[in-house]
Protein backbone atom coordinates (compact mmCIF):
# COMPACT_ATOMS: atom_id res chain seq x y z
CA UNK A 1 0.00 0.00 0.00
CA UNK A 2 2.88 2.37 0.77
CA UNK A 3 4.20 1.98 -2.77
CA UNK A 4 0.89 2.48 -4.56
CA UNK A 5 0.88 6.28 -4.62
CA UNK A 6 4.53 6.69 -5.73
CA UNK A 7 4.00 4.03 -8.40
CA UNK A 8 0.90 5.80 -9.73
CA UNK A 9 2.80 9.10 -9.89
CA UNK A 10 5.82 7.46 -11.55
CA UNK A 11 3.57 5.77 -14.10
CA UNK A 12 1.90 9.09 -14.85
CA UNK A 13 5.25 10.81 -15.46
CA UNK A 14 6.50 8.02 -17.71
CA UNK A 15 3.25 7.91 -19.66
CA UNK A 16 2.95 11.66 -20.22
CA UNK A 17 6.62 12.53 -20.24
CA UNK A 18 8.37 15.10 -18.09
CA UNK A 19 6.40 18.34 -18.45
CA UNK A 20 8.51 20.54 -16.17
CA UNK A 21 9.99 23.64 -17.84
CA UNK A 22 13.72 24.27 -17.77
CA UNK A 23 14.90 26.63 -15.03
CA UNK A 24 15.77 29.31 -17.55
CA UNK A 25 12.09 29.62 -18.48
CA UNK A 26 10.94 29.45 -14.86
CA UNK A 27 11.17 33.23 -14.58
CA UNK A 28 8.48 33.54 -17.23
CA UNK A 29 5.92 31.67 -15.16
CA UNK A 30 3.60 34.34 -13.85
CA UNK A 31 6.33 36.97 -13.72
CA UNK A 32 7.89 35.55 -10.56
CA UNK A 33 11.40 34.22 -10.20
CA UNK A 34 11.52 30.83 -8.52
CA UNK A 35 14.10 29.92 -5.88
CA UNK A 36 16.11 27.61 -8.13
CA UNK A 37 16.31 30.24 -10.83
CA UNK A 38 17.71 32.67 -8.28
CA UNK A 39 20.14 30.16 -6.71
CA UNK A 40 21.48 28.80 -9.99
CA UNK A 41 21.66 32.29 -11.48
CA UNK A 42 23.73 33.60 -8.56
CA UNK A 43 26.03 30.57 -8.76
CA UNK A 44 26.48 31.00 -12.51
CA UNK A 45 25.00 27.57 -13.19
CA UNK A 46 21.73 28.55 -14.84
CA UNK A 47 22.92 27.32 -18.22
CA UNK A 48 23.47 23.85 -16.69
CA UNK A 49 20.03 23.53 -15.09
CA UNK A 50 18.95 20.50 -17.12
CA UNK A 51 22.12 18.58 -16.30
CA UNK A 52 21.82 19.38 -12.60
CA UNK A 53 18.17 18.34 -12.67
CA UNK A 54 19.05 15.05 -14.36
CA UNK A 55 21.73 14.28 -11.75
CA UNK A 56 19.31 15.03 -8.90
CA UNK A 57 16.59 12.94 -10.55
CA UNK A 58 18.98 9.98 -11.03
CA UNK A 59 20.18 10.23 -7.42
CA UNK A 60 16.59 10.24 -6.18
CA UNK A 61 15.71 7.28 -8.37
CA UNK A 62 18.75 5.37 -7.06
CA UNK A 63 17.73 6.04 -3.45
CA UNK A 64 14.17 4.89 -4.11
CA UNK A 65 15.33 1.77 -6.00
CA UNK A 66 17.76 0.87 -3.21
CA UNK A 67 15.06 1.40 -0.58
CA UNK A 68 12.62 -0.84 -2.44
CA UNK A 69 15.31 -3.50 -2.89
CA UNK A 70 16.23 -3.42 0.82
CA UNK A 71 12.58 -3.51 1.82
CA UNK A 72 11.85 -6.53 -0.38
CA UNK A 73 15.05 -8.35 0.61
CA UNK A 74 14.44 -7.87 4.33
CA UNK A 75 10.72 -8.66 4.24
CA UNK A 76 11.19 -12.34 5.02
CA UNK A 77 13.88 -11.90 7.68
CA UNK A 78 13.10 -12.37 11.34
CA UNK A 79 14.13 -9.68 13.79
CA UNK A 80 16.74 -10.66 16.35
CA UNK A 81 17.00 -8.50 19.40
Amino acid sequence: MQLSFPLVIAFSFFRHGDKFPPMSSCAGLGGIICDWHFILGRAGLLNRDQGIGNVVWCAGFAVIAYSVFRGISSAGEEKTE
